[in-house]
């Protein structure tokens, strides 16, 4: 609750405020008639679920504008509305999609403010009510609070719970002020309307202030009168970019419902058709000829060819669209590098058949090409509209973006021509959120979430609002603490050994994930190709690790440069897992790190250009099933993944023969090999797998799943909720 600013705007307010004589009788009041909130707790049904025949619904209903009205304040996103008498001057301040909202009456001095915040998981609605209540009376300085009455079980005119309170008092300057508080609730939202006025103001315009009161209601969100009945509601934070080129995340989220490529992923990792029908390798494994299909037209309603592919594939590697994954999932085409480093305008190895048949042919054979031209980078652009991406992007995919309210929702509408035909959701709306997704859920805010283990006994318990079908999510990750072995002192192995050897991995897997994570001895997933469980890690050992950290040419911790660990975050407390490695590192070998935080929204532009401490605690969860997605991604010389400059030119050339490999055992064999010379060098200390996790989802919602990498699937969700 911002208390400083509605402090500010009273006190302002009070300070300006002229007496007037207006009669509150003649001041009209607009507004609808409230309605009754529906409950936000879903009907339950027992499992196992059936699951009904999907069945398209009809074109997609248009937005509806709302447009500001006199009397009436309402924020669909957040669910709240209010009337007030016309008369009134009304103030909207916004931050972060949350409003603080004042009515200023025209008369005696007497104003209204409405605030919207979050309010903390653990919070209890009656304590931070009366807290707030208490804390107005030491903010006005009032003395003599003679009148005190709140009533924790007070109801709104429409049937919702709340907190009343009115206290009374003398304020410095001699006057007595008014104040009341009506505190409530949905899901992790705090709505607060409080009422201020001098010398009896309160009273002597009291059935103005009844209107207002009996107005103010709480109600799900319906953001431009999109209804729930067949719109996915999901999490989401603020897009960096809608360009594909530059997205740094896997297809599941708003890329992929906007956009296609050649190829796609199913959620059974498969490579299949997507914009092209059909294609043909050549014998040597280096020339891919794509059919495309002769159906497929941009949102703009222009008919993809063969010119758009390799008009996306040109600009996502040139160097002035500033993409940092071109060189790591292009590069393997004839003459990208080129382009990506500057030297060349096209990309020689992509060549225009006709209309619909292009080829690209590679530097070497990839067997997992098409794995890489699966992913965002290779995803096919409007080059007629491209200059407008980041507020327009158009793309080819099943839904195209239709409203944009920054930091506060995205709206996405089923596209009427995909070329599968029109998918089954009619909407997709994506609620820009900073608190925990999993109050939207409990509110009925929104349709899916993840949860830890502890919370599945509730995800699957009928009667608590957190119910939903439950399944479980296994994701090919690894967690690790890279060293920058190009600044001291991680340039000293001996070091990277010290620090390495600190990391007590089963009291982390104690401490962060509950004894429930998967502990990693080396760089490879489980279910990974290439998974080899007899790796030989470095192994936990405070002894060994000082004796390391002598052995090395700083002589010990005295000798050590400044460490500075980068993490992403805002000023805040560091999460669980930063805050238990640095007190591993400092309490075994008495050493001094030093945080620097970077804020979430340049957190990676920041990291991928080097812009970081020596130290950084990173994840990578696969792209596509295959060990060069890791080894070759992060570890090879000069790749954009490699934040830690780590470059052993032996490991590169084993890098580079895997690559080109066609036997599947032996190159299999090798990346094994590769795994356990990066574990030796220690340019990383590899510390966890995946954690136990689940998606939730409302009973309605029929077809999502959890494959072990994301890949885009809202064109085969559909809703069906019980008549």
């Amino acid at each position: 609750m911002n208390r400083k600013r509605l402090i500010v705007t009273v006190s302002l307010f009070l300070a300006t405020s002229m007496l007037a004589v207006i009669s509150c009788e003649s001041i009209p009041f607009g507004g609808p008639t409230p309605t009754q909130e529906a409950s936000v707790t879903p009907d339950h049904t027992n499992t196992p679920i059936p699951i009904p025949t999907r069945t398209p619904a009809p074109t997609a209903r248009p937005l509806i504008e709302y447009a500001e009205r006199a009397g009436i304040y309402e924020n669909a996103l957040t669910g709240v509305s209010l009337e007030y008498p016309t008369s009134w001057e009304i103030e909207i301040e916004r931050e972060n999609g949350l409003d603080f909202v004042s009515l200023i009456a025209p008369f005696d001095p007497l104003m209204v403010c409405l605030e919207t915040d979050f309010i903390g998981y653990e919070d209890d609605l009656e304590i931070l009510a009366e807290e707030f209540f208490y804390f107005l009376q030491e903010a006005f300085q009032i003395e003599n609070l003679q009148t005190v009455e709140i009533d924790p079980e007070y109801v709104l005119a429409a049937g919702r719970d709340a907190w009343w309170g009115r206290g009374e008092g003398q304020i410095p300057d001699g006057e007595w002020m008014t104040y009341e508080i009506i505190m409530t609730q949905r899901g992790y939202y705090v709505f607060t309307l409080v009422f201020f006025g001098i010398q009896g103001t309160l009273d002597d315009h009291a059935s103005v202030l009844e209107d207002i009161r009996s107005s103010f209601q709480v109600f799900p969100p319906h953001p431009y009168g999109v209804s729930r009945e067949n719109a996915l509601f999901l999490p989401s934070s603020e897009p960096v970019t809608f360009d594909p080129a530059k997205w740094h995340f896997s297809p599941d989220s708003i890329i992929g419902d906007l956009f296609s490529g050649l190829v796609k992923l199913n959620t059974d990792l498969q490579v299949i058709p997507d914009l092209a029908e059909s294609w043909t390798i050549s014998s040597d494994g280096r020339v891919y000829t794509f059919a495309l299909r002769q159906d497929v037209t941009f949102h703009s309603g222009r008919r993809l060819t063969a010119e758009d592919v390799k008009f996306s594939l040109n600009r996502a590697c040139d160097p002035s669209t500033e993409s940092d994954t071109a060189r790591t999932y292009l590069s393997d085409i004839q003459g990208a590098t080129a382009v990506i480093d500057g030297e060349a305008d096209e990309i020689t190895g992509v060549k225009v058949l006709d209309e619909y048949a292009l080829e690209i042919t590679l530097d070497e054979p990839r067997s997992y090409f098409l794995y890489k031209l699966a992913y965002n980078t290779s995803f096919i652009v409007d080059r007629e509209t491209i200059d407008e991406i980041e507020d327009n992007p158009i793309g080819t995919g099943p839904f195209k973006m239709i409203q944009h309210d920054e930091g506060q929702l995205i709206i996405l509408a089923r596209n009427e021509n995909y070329y599968r035909g029109p998918v089954s959701l009619e909407y997709v709306v994506y609620l820009i959120y900073q608190g925990y997704p999993i109050r939207l859920y409990e509110a009925g805010d929104i349709d899916a979430v993840y949860i830890d283990q502890e919370l599945r006994e509730r995800a699957e318990d009928p009667s608590d609002p957190l119910f939903g079908n439950v399944q479980p999510v296994h994701e090919l990750c690894t967690y690790y603490v890279m060293y920058d072995l190009s600044r001291p002192p991680f340039d000293d192995m001996h070091v990277r050994e010290a620090f390495t050897r600190s990391i007590d991995k089963e009291r982390f897997n104690e401490v962060v994930y509950d004894n429930k994570g998967v502990i990693a001895n080396g760089l490879y997933p489980p279910g990974l190709p290439g998974y080899n469980p007899d790796v030989h890690p470095i192994e936990y050992g405070p002894e060994g690790a000082r004796a390391a950290l002598t052995a090395s040419s700083y002589g010990g911790f005295e000798g050590l440069p400044e460490i500075v660990f980068t993490t992403m975050g805002e000023g805040g407390d560091l999460s669980i897992d930063e805050a238990l490695l640095i007190q591993m590192w400092e309490d075994t070998l008495g050493v001094t790190i030093n945080v620097e935080q970077i804020d979430y929204d340049s957190f990676y532009d920041e990291i991928y250009a080097g812009n970081h401490g020596q130290i950084l605690y990173l994840g990578w969860c696969a792209d596509y099933p295959d060990p060069e997605n890791f080894a070759d991604l992060i570890f090879h010389t000069g790749n954009e993944l490699n934040h830690g400059n780590y470059s052993n030119p032996e490991l590169d050339e084993l890098l580079e023969s895997a690559r080109v490999m066609q036997d599947i055992e032996t190159r299999l064999a090798l990346y094994q090999e590769i795994e356990q010379t990066i574990i030796n060098d220690m340019p990383a200390a590899f510390i966890m797998h995946d954690r136990p996790s689940y998606l939730v989802t409302k009973p309605y919602v029929y077809g999502m799943e959890t494959p072990p990498i994301g890949v885009a699937q809202l064109m085969n969700v559909w809703i069906e909720r019980d008549d």
